[in-house]
């Protein structure tokens, strides 16, 4: 399946998993855009990602010059708008428990 068709993802949901999906897109070239209701917790998100690629950093996983390039693809924001210049969306959700 070829990939080179999409330029930019969407990633709904900054949580647990929506922040660490974003982070591998963003990672693998995709500009990203993150989108949650709250700035608080896309602020949250921006941090995890920032500490987690610097942890990959230290483990010799990724190259510490290449944080600030990664950092600089995920677009956080608090407007689904945003969502019309997405190739492709992505919407992590936890399973409830009963």
């Amino acid at each position: 399946m070829r990939l080179d068709w999409i330029r930019r993802i969407l990633v709904v949901g900054a949580g647990t998993m929506g922040h660490s999906i974003a982070m591998v897109f963003a990672q693998n070239g995709f500009e990203t855009d993150l989108v949650d209701l709250k700035e608080e917790i896309l602020e949250q998100a921006f941090h995890l990602i920032q500490s987690n690629l610097e942890t990959l950093s230290r483990v010799r996983i990724i190259c510490s010059k290449d944080i600030p390039k990664i950092l600089n693809r995920i677009h956080p924001s608090t407007s689904l708008s945003i969502a019309k210049r997405a190739d492709l969306s992505s919407r992590p959700f936890q399973k409830k428990q009963k």
